[in-house]
């Protein structure tokens, strides 16, 4: 799992979507993961199935004031078939309409299998 953390250094107010389940980032960010040859990590069933249909509880949004972040978390294996172990490398973006495009410093993680 990793924290998400956006933080609002912009003058005005960023809307950012939200819903009330915990631990369903993967709908309002894109991540990305890479194996040390710059090869995308596979998708789960998951990811391929369920990732972008609607999901139960309720959907809102959050406004985020200048100053003020905004936090979730994200789990990689409930995205990424990462069960082969290795070097990979995580990015995550966001492109909400209320905001310019941002994208995250790549973190680097290493899994053991």
């Amino acid at each position: 799992m990793i924290h998400v953390t956006l933080v609002n250094h912009t003058t005005r107010d960023v809307v950012v979507p939200a819903v009330s389940t915990p631990g369903q980032a993967e709908t309002h960010f894109q991540i990305s993961v890479h194996d040390a040859k710059g090869r995308p990590a596979p998708p789960t069933a998951y990811a391929r199935n369920e990732a972008r249909r609607p999901i139960p509880g309720s959907y809102g949004i959050v406004r985020v004031k200048p100053g003020e972040s905004y936090s979730d978390d994200i789990v990689l294996t409930k995205l990424f078939d990462l069960t082969r172990g290795g070097d990979f490398t995580v990015q995550v973006a966001a492109n909400w309409q209320s905001a310019a495009p941002v994208t995250s410093n790549s973190l680097s993680v290493k899994v053991r299998n």
